[in-house]
């Protein structure tokens, strides 16, 4: 892959005029950007040609393919904090896979004194480390974090704000393997 990422930059660079990259401050990681897209956008290209040619063989011989569909589960975590309280909540994987997104619910007021963490076993994985904390946001951040069955995810909610409680809640979505 190095040698076809050289390739790549040489090409960029008899085809780029001078100008362009002179006034490019992030050439190198638009670069990079650019050319991870176009290997993405390859290996995809790959697998729907693979697709189509799997899809047209079945066709031929009257047989009916189909994916099955990997069971998604979200487990709710919710919870009240009192002011200058910290609280873990713990709950279970139903089966194995991975998580594949974490949604928190930060609500207008909180001020960003509101801090949340969400591991699994002994990882925090969102954020990788330090907490997260916003005000009147719902952010979703998409994972491939794999998990084993009846694995312990926790996610903890910590109140810096001295006057007010606060209800937070985190949805992890778990997709069977």
């Amino acid at each position: 892959m190095a040698g076809e990422y050289e390739e790549y930059l040489e090409y960029l660079r008899k085809n780029v005029s001078l100008v362009e990259r002179l006034g490019d401050r992030l050439s190198g990681t638009d670069e990079r950007v650019d050319y991870a897209v176009r290997q993405i956008l390859s290996q995809q290209a790959k697998l729907d040609s693979l697709s189509a040619a799997v899809s047209e063989v079945a066709r031929r011989l009257g047989v009916e393919v189909t994916v099955p569909e990997r069971k998604v589960e979200q487990i709710k975590f919710s919870y009240t904090v009192q002011p200058l309280q910290a609280v873990r909540l713990i709950e279970y994987t139903p089966f194995a896979g991975r998580i594949i997104s974490v949604t928190t619910h930060f609500p207008d007021g909180t001020n960003a004194l509101c801090e949340v963490r969400v591991g699994h076993g002994n990882k925090q994985f969102c954020p990788n480390e330090g907490y997260l904390a916003l005000n009147d946001a719902t952010p979703t951040f998409n994972f491939n974090e794999p998990v084993d069955d009846y694995e312990e995810i926790w996610v903890e909610i910590r109140n810096g704000d001295s006057a007010y409680e606060h209800s937070i809640t985190v949805t992890v979505s778990v997709e069977e393997s």
